[in-house]
């Protein structure tokens, strides 16, 4: 047995079309995108100098800082780096193990464990404090580690690499 159909009410439809007419009058949300900061080879080339390599710290930050700016790696992966997944060589392993022999992350804290995000930023505006003495254009930038992602992504396209190929080099997906 079929079920009857409901009658047609005009006053639905009116009712329907007025709802319809105040939804289609909301004003869309407009915003400005928001600006991509990042780093010119210049100032990258002048926090990268500031740390003192002197130091195991200094070094290591140089080496972190470095790696950040040519991988354009997340914080996360940054951090999470294992110092087993890369081979440096046999003289290079022995002298940085003997350092930090109980440290299982590439770039180790003090005390062998990982660097948090707070302490990666921590190091990073240290080093850009110092770097803008002689850079005077950092002063004027926020920078987190997330910038030097920005920039590594810039550095590729200003060398001619496809959007779609640094997407996919940054780890962005649906490209």
């Amino acid at each position: 047995m079929r079920t009857p159909r409901r009658p047609y009410l005009p006053t639905q439809s009116r009712y329907r079309a007025s709802l319809i007419q105040r939804v289609l009058a909301i004003p869309s949300k407009r915003h400005d995108k928001r600006q991509v900061h990042f780093l010119t080879r210049p100032e990258i080339e002048t926090v990268l100098e500031a740390p003192d390599r002197t130091r195991w710290l200094g070094r290591r930050d140089h080496t972190l800082l470095l790696f950040a700016d040519q991988t354009g790696l997340r914080l996360s992966k940054l951090t999470g780096l294992e110092r087993d997944a890369v081979h440096l060589g046999s003289w290079r392993t022995r002298t940085m193990r003997r350092q930090r022999a109980e440290a299982t992350a590439l770039f180790p804290n003090v005390h062998g464990g990982r660097l948090s995000a707070d302490s990666v930023q921590s190091l990073l505006g240290k080093h850009v404090r110092l770097a803008h003495k002689n850079c005077p254009s950092l002063k004027a930038k926020s920078v987190s580690p997330h910038v030097l992602r920005h920039s590594a992504a810039m550095e590729l396209l200003q060398a001619g690499v496809d959007c779609s190929v640094n997407a996919l080099w940054l780890g962005h997906d649906g490209v």
